[in-house]
């Protein structure tokens, strides 16, 4: 619920609802974090190259 409430309007509004005097509590402990790394895999396509071109 916290996660959604922050999504969709702010954080401070997930704390309020959760009766959190702060955000810190819940941000720490009630908000998931994104789990998505950015997409490098272009990058690490070209540095397999380097290293298949020095292996031979």
């Amino acid at each position: 619920m916290a996660t959604l409430i922050d999504a969709e309007a702010t954080l401070e509004a997930a704390a309020a609802v959760l009766g959190h005097s702060g955000t810190a509590v819940t941000a720490k402990h009630y908000v998931k974090k994104a789990t998505a790394a950015p997409d490098v895999s272009e990058i690490l396509d070209r540095f397999g190259e380097n290293r298949n071109e020095k292996d031979g």
